[in-house]
């Protein structure tokens, strides 16, 4: 099985554009808002002491490896960026 990262919604989309509208924040979109960067969380799930210092090492080892993924695709002529955190997905819906 082929997984594909989405650039537009599809035409069969269960939820339009219109729909959601007036709930998005600003200028967003269903798809900005659809899109969550890995170890990024738009809602606060813990606020206890310990699971938040994890969320935080886990999300300063993400940058540190996504620098480390830029700084070896600017020598490259065609950059990888799939395995760059900054562009994976939070979670995957099956």
């Amino acid at each position: 099985m082929l997984i594909h990262h989405c650039s537009e919604l599809p035409a069969n989309f269960p939820v339009t554009e219109e729909m959601v509208k007036p709930s998005l924040r600003g200028s967003s979109s269903l798809l900005r808002e659809l899109q969550v960067a890995l170890g990024q969380y738009s809602e606060e799930h813990f606020n206890e002491v310990s699971p938040c210092r994890m969320i935080q090492k886990f999300q300063m080892e993400l940058k540190v490896f996504s620098e480390t993924v830029n700084a070896r695709n600017s020598g490259l002529p065609v950059p990888y960026t799939y395995m760059d955190p900054a562009v994976v997905e939070n979670s995957v819906a099956i």
